[in-house]
């Protein structure tokens, strides 16, 4: 009922001189009250605050040491073109020098992590009622998508530089050029490339956008369970729907 009227709402304002946004808040508000459902101010606010929960709680998890490397769901591996090189060179005695290489790979991605925060935020504060309406009733990782399809570009392009950065200061540059070296000195390989900060770069992005999944589907599963009780409201109307 509620969503009908607001769509009889849009269709008459859309060629008046009026503030949508606020007749939307008033209508909403007003229907609230008589129905229970939230207003569309509580809405906003309740998935805005549910979002920022859910990345900050993600890009704390995955900055921190291990945050990448110990996950078994995010942990990012050796390009596919160089896992056949690992085993070769694992055979060789050079295990170690691979499990470096992987491990640095790692480093990287947590220590660029913590940057995507502002991004995400920005993202968030331009949601509209519309957004949060057809993210509620939407599929269990709306919300997520919603982020990803507004901050990928420009999370990749934040992230390559400090990857590349990063790549070089935890020593996954030097891993990645003597596990080569070593591997392409062998006869009759192909030799191997990679374009690493690349790689690293799309994995670590991935595996952010799974944690923010599995933080929203957290949260759309035990409404109760978010830190906002705005979002607690919000989300426990929506499962109810």
């Amino acid at each position: 009922m509620k969503y009908i009227f607001i769509g009889f709402l849009l269709s008459v304002t859309s060629c008046q001189n009026v503030d949508l946004a606020q007749v939307m808040d008033v209508a909403t508000s007003q229907l609230g009250a008589a129905t229970g459902e939230p207003s569309s101010a509580e809405l906003k606010t309740g998935l805005r605050a549910a979002l920022l929960e859910g990345i900050q709680s993600s890009v704390f998890n995955v900055s921190k040491t291990n945050g990448y490397l110990a996950n078994q769901l995010i942990t990012i591996a050796l390009p596919p073109e160089a896992r056949k090189a690992a085993s070769v060179l694992q055979k060789l005695g050079l295990g170690s020098l691979v499990d470096k290489t992987q491990t640095s790979l790692n480093r990287a991605a947590e220590q660029a992590a913590d940057k995507a925060l502002p991004i995400f935020q920005n993202a968030i504060q331009s949601l509209t009622i519309e957004d949060a309406l057809a993210l509620l009733t939407g599929p269990k990782d709306g919300a997520t998508s919603y982020l990803k399809s507004k901050t990928s570009q420009d999370l990749s392009a934040l992230f390559r530089p400090s990857i590349q950065n990063s790549l070089s200061r935890v020593g996954a540059t030097k891993y990645w050029s003597d596990m080569t070296t070593q591997y392409n000195q062998i006869p009759f390989v192909k030799p191997m490339n990679a374009d690493l900060a690349g790689y690293v770069t799309q994995n670590a992005l991935e595996g952010l956008f799974k944690m923010v999944a599995q933080k929203e589907l957290q949260i759309r599963n035990n409404p109760l369970g978010a830190a906002s009780s705005v979002a607690q409201r919000v989300f426990s109307y929506a499962k109810s729907l």
